[in-house]
């Protein structure tokens, strides 16, 4: 997040296993689960008709479908140019938890809102499973992040090592945030994202980040896709 704009993104990948339920001729009930299944196709990031994005992250499906077609028909049923942000993030937890979502599912809403004739940054954070709203001070720059956010918090947050009871600091090389440019951040959504996924391909864990990178720069006047996967022959 830069004075000069909001940057949502977001990877492709959402991962998933199939389960069936059985009963037997004595009335015996069975749960078979069959084997993690993934796809690097579905979209997290989303644009609004009032410039305004959305983007998701943690489960990604309802009823065994990906959520984002539920996102995008709330978006096409809900928001339209003259939406004022501040009502969206209500509006989704609304929707969300009335059709029985209540699995670990969070919403970043961000773009501007029109106070006293000057567009002011507004970020929120919706957690349906939590049933919260919370409102992110956007007065200084900065970043955040969530899902599977351990390997992200490595990179940035101060680590120390340990020596008997002893903990020492490791090099911690500060990233200078109120400095960014619109760029910057840009530049700092991709490479960030890009590296979870080169370390994720090492480690010995479910590989839950990858596919496409979708990068949106919302900006005080107008809202663009920096980068947005389109439908494609792959034959």
């Amino acid at each position: 997040m830069s004075k000069k704009g909001i940057v949502p993104a977001s990877d492709s990948r959402i991962s998933f296993t199939s389960t069936s339920v059985n009963v037997d001729p004595n009335g015996t009930i069975s749960v078979t689960t069959s084997g993690l299944h993934y796809t690097e196709n579905t979209y997290k990031t989303f644009l609004c008709p009032n410039n305004a994005g959305i983007s998701i992250c943690g489960c990604a499906s309802i009823n065994n479908k990906p959520i984002a077609g539920f996102v995008e028909k709330f978006i096409r049923e809900n928001v339209d140019s003259t939406t004022v942000i501040n009502e969206i993030p209500q509006a989704i937890l609304n929707h969300f938890r009335d059709m029985g979502l209540t699995s670990e599912t969070t919403f970043f809403v961000a773009g501007y809102h029109n106070e006293n004739d000057t567009l002011q940054q507004k970020l929120y954070v919706v957690k349906i499973l939590a049933n919260e709203i919370k409102t992110i001070d956007t007065s200084q720059q900065g970043a955040m992040w969530d899902g599977d956010y351990d390997i992200l918090s490595r990179l940035i947050i101060p680590m120390f090592t340990k020596n008997g009871n002893d903990y020492h600091a490791l090099p911690d090389y500060q990233i200078p945030w109120n400095h960014f440019t619109l760029q910057d951040a840009i530049d700092f959504a991709q490479s960030i994202i890009k590296t979870v996924i080169n370390i994720m391909k090492f480690q010995v864990r479910e590989k839950t980040i990858g596919g496409a990178i979708d990068v949106l720069a919302i900006k005080p006047d107008t809202t663009t896709w920096i980068d947005k996967k389109e439908l494609h022959s792959s034959l």
